[in-house]
């Protein structure tokens, strides 16, 4: 599909249950009180309850707040059970965690490998996975994000691994559409987005900062909207027609 823009239009959400994880930041956030706007009922999970609490203000009797690592099996399952329990079931998921490490590949630790893959993609697989039952029994769907970054060639500067970690999470989308088919699974591809929380996330130095950012400028040179990107993600999950793939951003160059 085409670019998304601002105009697309989305109805009201009255009733939708909606789990939208990696809610405490960024895109998360954004979606997350752009379908309380709407009228969905919404449980946020992520790492910061401070964050959580402020989404869950915007709307405390249809938001619910969940403290949870996705990098951990427990709490994957966990964060599921109390928002379903919460809400009485789960028509929608929305996953958003992603891990930015700003090295090249020979800098990376095995370690490293091991935290972006546990939370970028294994995080993924977890969640889905806790809530299959629920999707399965309200025909939801969920829906994950990748980037623009996993087509360049030459690869984004100090992007490689994140690149790779999106790459996997793609085909894993693919797998359980072959697997789930009772369920609709999207993929959103976004590039360069304001106020990103990839600086914070990743440990960014500013050496790591002056050595890779300023080439992307020349890559992609305007930053999407978050606005933009929620209202793409809300068309995806109310679309009559389901919709595997989206774009989001300028075309490329």
């Amino acid at each position: 599909m085409s670019d998304v823009d601002r105009q697309s239009a989305i109805p009201q959400l009255a009733g939708k249950r909606v789990l939208v994880v990696g809610a405490s930041v960024s895109i998360g956030e954004t979606v997350a009180r752009t379908a309380l706007e709407r009228g969905a009922h919404v449980a946020v999970a992520a790492r910061r309850k401070d964050k959580l609490d402020a989404i869950v203000a915007q709307a405390p009797d249809r938001c619910w707040a969940i403290q949870a690592d996705c990098s951990l099996q427990a709490d994957c399952t966990r964060l599921v059970a109390d928002a379903a329990a919460a809400m009485g079931g789960i028509d929608w998921l929305v996953y958003t965690p992603a891990l930015f490490l700003l090295r090249e590949l020979n800098e990376i630790s095995a370690d490293e490998w091991h935290s972006i893959f546990g939370l970028n993609v294994i995080g993924a697989a977890s969640v889905t996975s806790a809530a299959m039952d629920h999707l399965v029994e309200s025909r939801g769907r969920a829906l994950y994000f990748t980037s623009d970054s996993t087509d360049a060639n030459p690869h984004w500067p100090g992007l490689a691994s994140y690149a790779v970690s999106k790459v996997a999470l793609d085909k894993l989308v693919t797998c359980w559409r072959t697997e789930q088919p009772e369920v609709g699974f999207s993929v959103l591809e976004v590039g360069g987005t304001q106020d990103s929380d990839g600086p914070v996330a990743g440990g960014w130095t500013p050496e790591q900062t002056g050595k890779f950012v300023s080439q992307w400028t020349a890559l992609r040179p305007t930053l999407q909207s978050r606005a933009v990107v929620a209202d793409a993600v809300l068309y995806a999950l109310s679309s009559p027609s389901y919709l595997e793939h989206l774009t989001v951003g300028p075309p490329r160059q």
